[in-house]
């Protein structure tokens, strides 16, 4: 929202001065909140709060690059799950969360994600 805010303010006639120093706002902001998304942990957490979501993100591939992460998680934590006690596949989770298909489709990318490293 701060880079949106600035984009409208330098889009409004002003000195030069004031222009330029914007574009280093917008451009510092950029840098900085590239180095904040290449965290895991800023990420993740991003990701999972549901304010944000995938729009918390300045560029869609650091998006997707969490949503990978994300996957390979819970990926992690069911098989270390499975390997301690036996819990249902995914054919019944989608009866567990009730049929949201936005759960369903966690679900689903989770059980590929793991099928793919096994």
């Amino acid at each position: 929202m701060l880079e949106h805010t600035l984009q409208e303010e330098i889009t409004k006639p002003a000195p030069a001065a004031a222009l330029e120093m914007g574009d280093q706002l917008i451009r510092q902001l950029r840098e900085k909140l590239n180095t904040l998304q290449s965290m895991s942990i800023m990420s993740l957490a991003t990701l999972l709060d549901p304010r944000f979501k995938v729009i918390g993100f300045l560029s869609q591939t650091k998006a997707t690059e969490a949503i990978k992460r994300l996957t390979s998680e819970c990926a992690t934590i069911i098989r270390s799950k499975q390997s301690t006690e036996e819990i249902p596949q995914a054919s019944t989770s989608h009866d567990v969360t009730g049929g949201s298909k936005l759960w369903h489709r966690l679900d689903t990318s989770v059980m590929e994600a793991r099928r793919l490293k096994m």
